[in-house]
């Protein structure tokens, strides 16, 4: 590294513009009514046997979602102590050199290879998030299985005339479901898009600001 002209420390300045965005906490279901297992209200026949079978199922597959839910937010936690402490050292060197420094100085050079590691653990932290997208994915297929078993318990023999109240309601709570797992994959997408950004962002920023040291 090397102290570039002034040109270069105005650019390395004016590229500090990184803006971490704020993870949005991911609760698919708040407000909801609870799905639990067993609802003695369900009929003995086949409908219900189904119906029961059924929401064991949406149990198992809401459980499945809130893990996933709260690793997503974990991982998003770890992305945003990296952008801040990338964004407290950026700020740090752009201060120093608009102030005046030595070549090479030892400081600035420590601050930026700190920040380079920082911006490092974010981008571990994003193919992270990435890695969780194929896991989204096997719950709305799971969530569209479930919703065509509620179609088909309906052509079912031997339903009693209480089922058909019950596979409404167990249709309406598929629908939650399948519409939270919408919310996480798109919330998902939609992250990984704009950290990855960010990322670029900033690794542009630290090269910029190489050129200044």
């Amino acid at each position: 590294m090397h102290r570039a002209a002034p040109l270069l420390l105005l650019l390395a300045t004016a590229c500090s513009g990184f803006e971490p965005p704020t993870l949005e906490a991911l609760n698919p279901f708040a407000g909801r009514a609870a799905v639990t297992p067993d609802d003695p209200a369900v009929s003995r026949s086949p409908v219900g046997e189904e119906i029961a079978r059924t929401r064991r199922a949406l149990v198992d597959l809401r459980g499945q979602l809130a893990d996933t839910d709260r690793a997503i937010a974990a991982i998003g936690q770890e992305l945003d102590a990296a952008e801040a402490k990338y964004g407290s050292l950026r700020d740090g060197m752009s201060a120093t050199l608009q102030t005046g420094a030595r070549p090479a100085d030892p400081a600035l050079l420590a601050q930026w290879r700190e920040a380079e590691a920082a911006v490092a653990t974010a981008d571990d932290r994003i193919a992270q998030l990435a890695a969780r997208q194929p896991t989204v994915a096997q719950h709305a297929a799971r969530g569209g299985e479930l919703a065509a078993r509620v179609t088909a318990a309906r052509t079912l023999p031997g339903a009693l005339p209480e089922d058909a109240g019950q596979l409404d309601r167990l249709a309406g709570q598929v629908g939650e479901t399948r519409a939270g797992i919408d919310r996480t994959q798109n919330g998902l997408a939609d992250q990984i898009a704009r950290r990855s950004a960010a990322v670029a962002d900033a690794r542009r920023t630290l090269s910029s600001l190489s050129l200044a040291i």
